[in-house]
C-alpha cells in the first residue's frame, strides 16, 4: 500500500512539474516584451521541448495510457533492429492517407536514429474486398530483403495503392493468394479492439496524445517495461 502511494505521489508530481513549468513559460512569454513575439514564441517552444524531452515526464504519461499486448513473434512485419529495447508498434492500412505519411515518418525516424527502434507493422483493411492489399505487403515483405521491401512499401504508398492491379502483376502477387499471417493481423486488432489508423504503440502503450512519433529520437536509449 506504501509503495502505490508513493508511486501515485511520484507520478503526480511529475505531471505537477509539467504544468508548472509549461505555465512559467507562458509568463516568461508575457513578461518580456523587450523580445519580438516571434523570439518570445521560440523560446517557450525550447522550453516545452526540454520539459517533453525529461524521461520521467514522458514515462509518466505512457504508462497513464491504454496498454495492449503485442506478439513480435507471430506478427513479425519488422524494421530497424529487431532487438531493440524500444519497439513502436503501428496498426496501418494499406490504403488510408493518414498510415501513408505515417510510413514516410517512420523511414525518416529509423534513419534519424540510426535503426535505433524496432518498428512493427500490424496490417488492417477498411473492407475484405481490400485485403488483398495487406496480404500483398505482408507477401513483399516475405519474398525480399528487408530493404528492397522498404522501397517497395514506399512505392505502393507513394501511389501504387491507388494502381493495385498493376502493382500485383509488377510484383507477381496472386490477389487471391491466402496469407495466415494477415489472419493473426486481423485476430489481434479484434483482440485489442481498435479501429482507427494508424495507431502507434511504445512498447505495447498508446503514444500519449502529446507527444508525435518524431519525439520519441529523444528516447532512443528509454526502457520501458512491458506489463
Amino acid at each position: 500500500m506504501l509503495f502505490i502511494s508513493q508511486q501515485i505521489f511520484r507520478n503526480s508530481g511529475l505531471i505537477l512539474l509539467f504544468f508548472v513549468n509549461l505555465i512559467g513559460a507562458y509568463i516568461g512569454y508575457l513578461l518580456v516584451p523587450a523580445l519580438s513575439k516571434g523570439t518570445r514564441m521560440e523560446r517557450v517552444v525550447q522550453i516545452i521541448n526540454s520539459i517533453k524531452a525529461n524521461e520521467g515526464v514522458f514515462m509518466t504519461f505512457l504508462k497513464q495510457q491504454s496498454y495492449h499486448f503485442v506478439d513480435k513473434e507471430h506478427l513479425n512485419i519488422l524494421w530497424g533492429n529487431p532487438e531493440s529495447k524500444i519497439t513502436i508498434t503501428v496498426l496501418t492500412n494499406p490504403h488510408c492517407e493518414p498510415c501513408r505519411r505515417m510510413h514516410k515518418r517512420i523511414e525518416k525516424l529509423l534513419d534519424k536514429s540510426g535503426n535505433k527502434f524496432c518498428i512493427q507493422y500490424i496490417f488492417t483493411s477498411f473492407s475484405e474486398e481490400l485485403e488483398s492489399s495487406s496480404r500483398f505487403l505482408i507477401d513483399i515483405y516475405r519474398r525480399y530483403p528487408v530493404e528492397k521491401a522498404m522501397k517497395i512499401y514506399g512505392e505502393w504508398f507513394d501511389g501504387g495503392k491507388y494502381q493495385k492491379e498493376m502493382i500485383f502483376k509488377k510484383y507477381d502477387f496472386e490477389p487471391d493468394k491466402q496469407a495466415p499471417e494477415y489472419s493473426r493481423h486481423k485476430k489481434w486488432q479484434e483482440e485489442q479492439k481498435l479501429t482507427v489508423t494508424p495507431i502507434v504503440l511504445i512498447n505495447g502503450y498508446e503514444l500519449p496524445d502529446h507527444y508525435k512519433l518524431e519525439d520519441m529520437n529523444y528516447f532512443t536509449d528509454l526502457e520501458v517495461d512491458s506489463k
